[in-house]
């Protein structure tokens, strides 16, 4: 786990560690504290808890991938976005408003 990865998606969502841990069903901040700091590591279905709760990839939080950008879900099929659709709506579940704007505007 990129510990470091873990705590700029977590602050970048305004969460704390005690918010963070009670959305993964957590008793306590102590966990995400422990992963932050890279006393333990998460196993399986908590690092596909956590790429959920930070709308990312399990493989960005492992070091896999140098993109943060979220796979598609369920409810959005990947085939049926352009990339540029997908950048905007990335953006935009980030918070980033202007670049979603920025993209939209790009010339084709």
């Amino acid at each position: 786990m990129r510990n470091d990865r873990l705590r700029e998606l977590r602050k970048g969502k305004g969460l704390s560690q005690e918010a963070l841990a009670e959305q993964l069903g957590l008793s306590g901040a102590k966990e995400i504290w422990r992963y932050e700091n890279g006393e333990t590591e998460p196993l399986g279905e908590k690092v596909r808890l956590l790429a959920m709760a930070l709308e990312t990839s399990a493989d960005y939080l492992l070091g896999l991938t140098d993109d943060p950008e979220p796979y598609a879900h369920e409810d959005m099929r990947a085939d049926e976005l352009s990339t540029r659709e997908r950048r905007v709506i990335s953006a935009l579940r980030r918070g980033e408003k202007l670049e979603a704007i920025r993209v939209i505007a790009e010339a084709d």
